[in-house]
């Protein structure tokens, strides 16, 4: 089942800019969103794939999968795993999952951040066989340690991250050049300074030194460092303590590897997703993501509210949809979907009644636009909005009875109907209210007619005969 991308196109852009690939899984490991990073390295069909199929061709999840620690309750993930690319070359890369939540906190995916680590893992490789060597060489004989110590300097030079050693206080003994590039700090200024001083929360180092008296190492530890500029700056650290000839601890051996990068793109991620979220609440919107393909869909917590409902009541399929339509509206809503659908532009807005939980019937206005087109250019997804309009509606509908009642009631008062009480004399009339009036007056306030006066000739003979001949 295809779920909902909470990743929009503008952040998948802003990684494009970045040296990494970006794949956003639901929680089947299946590929919703990659930038082009990500198709450069696994190809054109990943979204849509499995991850394990996308990055080995397994059929099944790869062991140590990052994702799967994620969904076990790991606040991270991380795995390597080697691929031969188009030319034929064997790369590692380097896989960081991240919990990836919708605004009630639910699990709903995992953000994977894809690095190619070939050239550091050369290095690391090295730097591992140098320091197997160097240890055998320390019980032998002095100069040799001396030796093993100024190569492995020129090792750590050579790698893009930033190695350090510490004595047993914490003070910094050696650094590569790469931690000029990292903290704006020139080897020559961290030398004799404390790795407390880089860090911006005091209680992270706390945690970093309880791990490594438990286990001697630790690894993948992601903290916030301190810059010379007083700027912030991610890390992630992986240490290890390093002993002397007779076993005793001298200190630590750390590769601090700059992540800030990655750090802010997943930042910039979740920030996107919370204003979307709080746009999205501010409009007393429900929001839907429908996969045309499989006709799987996926509803937002609001959509689901507006009928009664809660996400474990409600299967996310097209047929669940259909089957809570009026029957009046069922085919006129589906065919002018479907006719959308086929146009070019893809949009339509629509009105038409869900039928809630309770049993009511709920007046919806449906907004949707297909996102998504396969390299053919058929539609593959669509996406859209729905707004709960029944008090809208119980308006309208008072309105028209009142306008429907009043257009009836001015009709009745212009029609002279019944007895109408008139003076045998001056033949005045009486209105409702007792009143005696002139007969024109009468007739016109309660007709349409107008008056224009003249004199009959019988009249006129009576009242002035000498115009009378």
């Amino acid at each position: 089942m295809k779920s909902h991308s909470y990743i929009n196109d503008s952040l998948v852009d802003i990684t494009d800019t970045l040296d990494i690939a970006l794949w956003e899984l639901d929680t089947n490991y299946r590929v919703l969103n990659c930038n082009q990073k990500a198709y450069e390295i696994y190809g054109k069909g990943v979204v849509g794939d499995f991850c394990y199929h996308a990055a080995t061709g397994r059929d099944s999840i790869c062991p140590n999968c990052p994702a799967q620690l994620v969904f076990a309750g790991h606040k991270n993930g991380r795995s390597e795993h080697t691929r031969i690319t188009s030319g034929g070359e064997t790369i590692v890369i380097d896989h960081t999952a991240t919990p990836l939540r919708n605004q009630d906190g639910m699990l709903v995916g995992v953000v994977v951040t894809i690095v190619d680590i070939t050239h550091l893992k050369n290095i690391e490789q090295k730097l591992l066989q140098h320091q197997s060597k160097l240890e055998d060489l320390v019980q032998k004989r002095t100069q040799e340690l001396q030796e093993s110590e100024k190569k492995y300097r020129v090792l750590a030079n050579e790698s893009p991250d930033l190695r350090y050693r510490t004595d047993n206080e914490g003070k910094l003994i050696f650094v590569s050049q790469s931690f000029h590039k990292l903290t704006g700090y020139t080897t020559e200024e961290a030398i004799g300074m404390k790795m407390t001083e880089f860090y911006v929360n005091p209680e992270e180092r706390d945690l970093f030194l309880v791990a490594l008296q438990k286990d001697g190492f630790v690894s993948d530890f992601v903290v916030q460092l301190k810059r010379k500029d007083g700027s912030i700056g991610w890390a992630s650290v992986n240490t290890q303590l390093y002993k002397g000839q007779d076993g005793n601890i001298l200190g630590v051996d750390g590769v601090v590897r700059d992540v800030t990068e990655q750090k802010t793109a997943q930042n910039l991620l979740l920030q996107s997703e919370q204003r979307l979220q709080l746009a999205l609440e501010g409009a007393d919107l429900g929001m839907w993501d429908w996969n045309l393909q499989t006709n799987e869909l996926y509803f937002s917590p609001r959509y689901l509210s507006m009928l009664g409902y809660v996400q474990t009541e409600f299967p996310h399929t097209l047929k669940t949809w259909e089957n809570l339509l009026h029957p009046d509206d069922k085919e006129s809503a589906k065919q002018q979907i479907l006719t959308s659908i086929k146009k070019g532009s893809g949009k339509w807005g629509i009105e038409f009644r869900l039928k809630a939980k309770d049993g009511r019937y709920v007046w919806i206005s449906g907004r949707g636009k297909v996102v998504e087109f396969s390299q053919g250019g058929s539609p593959i997804r669509a996406a859209g909005t729905h707004r709960d309009i029944t008090n809208r509606k119980i308006a309208e509908e008072e309105l028209r009875d009142k306008v429907e009642k009043l257009n009836e009631a001015l009709t009745q008062i212009k029609t002279l109907k019944g007895i109408i009480p008139i003076c045998m004399h001056c033949k005045g009339i009486r209105d409702d209210k007792g009143a005696w009036n002139k007969l024109e007056k009468y007739i016109t306030e309660h007709t349409d007619a107008q008056f224009s006066h003249g004199i009959c000739g019988k009249c006129l003979k009576e009242h002035y005969p000498e115009y009378s001949e």
